[in-house]
């Protein structure tokens, strides 16, 4: 049994959680299996089922919601893992032997979607191929953390840049994380819509990051968050790829990007009257506000 304590975060998700966690529990026996839910629906209930413990929050928040699992977990290492996440077998196992070669706070690995079909689903793989392995200065979901530090530095409730944060504030602290060997798969699929949501999203991550860090930086620190997005999603995409990828990829490329500084532009003002007001949503304003702020 590894002593890991893996936690999922979902709304309105029981569904996904017969394929999700049962291959899980097969390949990757670990200490507990923890269900952070805010839905509205009866998927906590049936979380029970599947779920070692359930803790039920109102939507305040992804931050607090990964606290929420992390106040309750007992094991020597945390995992934060997708609802729609297909882990292979030993990948618990085999990040944390990473993280310790490595001598790290936190590991992730490449999550790729599962023989892509149409445009969209090879164009986010391609993008996807960025997440090489080896040092980073920030990592994506699924990642392991060593509890012990976790648990000192804990998220802040910010609406969609509580990771970023947290990794800014770890790195000051010569904290280091890394992207593994492992590859996790995801079996949802996406569309169009829900993809340039996504990304507008980011942006909005991007912008609550930039003023809640960033108002009294420097002009080379400034610039250099605000040509995140760029550096991120076409940059280094193409260091990643051979120039036919990303050619093939540019057109989803290109889009993303402009949604994500669209998403950024839209919630500026907004983003910087809370700060100024010291004004913190509930998730039911946040919803309002967030809605609002993607409506194309």
């Amino acid at each position: 049994m590894i002593d890991c304590s893996v936690i999922f975060i979902g709304i309105n998700c029981k569904n996904n959680f017969e394929k999700c966690i049962k291959n899980f529990r097969k390949g990757n026996p670990v200490k507990e299996l923890i269900y952070v839910d805010s839905s509205d629906d009866d998927t906590a209930d049936v979380a029970k089922q599947y779920f070692d413990k359930v803790v039920v929050t109102r939507r305040i928040g992804v931050g607090t919601a990964r606290n929420a699992g992390l106040d309750v977990a007992t094991g020597k290492y945390i995992c934060y893992v997708g609802i729609d996440n297909i882990m292979e077998d030993n990948s618990i196992a085999n990040m944390i032997a990473y993280l310790l070669e490595k001598d790290c706070t936190a590991v992730s690995l490449k999550t790729l979607i599962y023989t892509p079909k149409d445009y969209l689903g090879k164009a986010l793989n391609i993008y996807r191929n960025k997440f090489t392995e080896g040092y980073k200065d920030a990592l994506g979901t699924p990642i392991l953390y060593r509890a012990e530090i976790l648990k000192k530095y804990r998220f802040k409730n910010m609406v969609y840049n509580d990771d970023g944060d947290l990794f800014d504030r770890m790195i000051k602290d010569g904290n280091k994380f890394a992207i593994s060997k492992e590859i996790c798969y995801e079996f949802s699929t996406t569309s169009w819509k829900e993809t340039i949501t996504r990304w507008r999203r980011y942006g909005l991550g991007d912008c609550e990051f930039y003023y809640h860090n960033l108002s009294h930086a420097g002009i080379p620190r400034k610039l250099r968050s605000f040509m995140h997005p760029f550096m991120t999603d076409i940059i280094k995409v193409f260091f990643a790829n051979n120039i036919f990828k990303f050619l093939y990829a540019l057109p989803f490329l290109s889009l993303v990007t402009v949604n994500r500084y669209i998403g950024w532009a839209k919630a500026a003002k907004t983003v910087k009257e809370m700060i100024a007001n010291h004004h913190s949503l509930d998730m039911g304003e946040r919803e309002k506000t967030v809605k609002k702020l993607l409506s194309h």
